[in-house]
């Protein structure tokens, strides 16, 4: 079973502040949500759970980053084997410092 999570702590491990979008979407029906962050170095934001307008609950669906330079990055769930309520993501750069990577 894949799961969905409903909830995140982003955590910034990189050299840079970054944008971070989140965007959420309804277990039942079509809705969508999106928040947007800035997060600095060595900081973190939670996102928090999200129920849509028939009261479906929501799930993150994906998360980009990017710095407001040349890299930006989509990672999309899912992002846990089974349903979960929270879960920490830690945001790194890659070895080469090119991307930005979820910390495994």
């Amino acid at each position: 079973m894949v799961g969905r999570l409903f909830s995140a702590k982003i955590e910034n491990k990189t050299r840079v502040g970054v944008t971070v979008e989140v965007s959420y979407a309804a277990i039942t029906g079509d809705a969508t949500a999106t928040l947007i962050q800035n997060i600095q170095p060595e900081s973190s934001h939670s996102f928090a759970a999200k129920k849509a307008d028939n009261d479906s609950q929501m799930y993150i669906s994906k998360i980009n980053v990017n710095d407001g330079q040349k890299r930006d990055n989509t990672f999309s769930g899912p992002f846990v084997d089974q349903d979960k309520d929270k879960k920490v993501i830690v945001i790194v750069e890659s070895e080469n410092s090119k991307d930005f990577e979820i910390q495994k």
